[in-house]
């Protein structure tokens, strides 16, 4: 999908923090997980974007304790059972995914510049399947909301903070063997064409209308975050601390096989000082994003 060859406008949709896409042939699920409900802690999802871009909004404007705004953005909280539509699901499903890496090659192009396209593949997402035998997600009793992506690209983004100075290693609780050893991201990105230059974002009966500003280019951005509830101290972290526990999470919402043994362990130096530069001066110590594949829900 090559963006230089329009004049198109493009939505870029940014996922951040505790969220679990079900991925399917054509089409993506992004189910937004009750972090209370799964055992780590209230959690609310905020919606951001460009103050520039904004036209207007219905939404409720997201508390300063859950997240600290930018000078030039706005936040909105989005109400628990909510489902998000706009122009990334419109029409038949078409969904491109990212393509996925030679098998073994993970660890060795972590080492890579975070501007190189192989961050692009969903394999930088903890994937289900895999590290716990999922057999589907539950019912949607564990899940705060859900926003279904049929049109565009979806591709990871390297890793912010915290978590690009780490790799994961996940082992079977029985046999010991490892699962899986490597970095992986806590940042997302779909991309889709969109008509004209306005798109408009629905929660309900509430919307968001954000526009093209030529200024900015072709693109209009809207972030997506899961964040903790917990009051949050001017300059620290956006969500819960990167830890063990937020996998918990996910393997509480999906049909598992088994409940992985993990170990969090330092990059090597030369490979943490590279990722280490995408955090900035704050730390976004985002929770780890998960995938799984569709099977049909319950």
């Amino acid at each position: 999908m090559d963006r230089s060859a329009t004049n198109d406008t493009w939505l870029n949709i940014t996922f951040e923090g505790l969220c679990l896409f079900e991925t399917n042939k054509k089409s993506a699920t992004v189910h937004f997980i009750d972090g209370e409900h799964a055992g780590i802690g209230k959690h609310v999802v905020v919606l951001e974007a460009l103050k520039k871009q904004v036209v207007s909004s219905t939404l409720e404007r997201a508390p300063d304790h859950i997240i600290h705004v930018a000078a030039d953005t706005q936040a909105w909280k989005a109400d628990p059972q909510f489902e998000i539509t706009g122009p990334f699901n419109n029409g038949t499903d078409s969904l491109e995914f990212a393509p996925s890496l030679p098998d073994g090659c993970l660890q060795e192009l972590a080492q890579n510049d975070p501007g190189n396209r192989t961050w692009e593949s969903l394999d930088w997402v903890a994937n289900l399947d895999a590290l716990c035998g999922a057999t589907g997600i539950k019912d949607g009793a564990h899940f705060l909301g859900k926003m279904k992506l049929t049109r565009g690209r979806l591709q990871s983004r390297p890793p912010t903070g915290s978590a690009g100075t780490v790799e994961w290693k996940f082992s079977n609780p029985e046999t010991g063997s490892t699962l899986q050893q490597q970095v992986l991201t806590n940042t997302a990105l779909c991309s889709c064409p969109i008509n004209g230059a306005k798109a408009t974002i629905k929660l309900g009966s509430h919307e968001l209308v954000l526009q093209r500003v030529d200024s900015l280019g072709p693109a209009i951005s809207l972030f997506v975050r899961s964040l903790s509830a917990t009051p949050q101290p001017l300059g620290a972290a956006l969500t819960t601390p990167l830890n063990i526990h937020d996998f918990k999470a996910y393997f509480r919402v999906v049909n598992s096989a088994f409940t992985p043994h993990i170990r969090r362990e330092p990059l090597p130096h030369g490979m943490a000082d590279v990722m280490g530069r995408q955090g900035g001066d704050v730390e976004p110590a985002l929770c780890m994003l998960a995938r799984a594949t569709y099977r049909g829900n319950p």
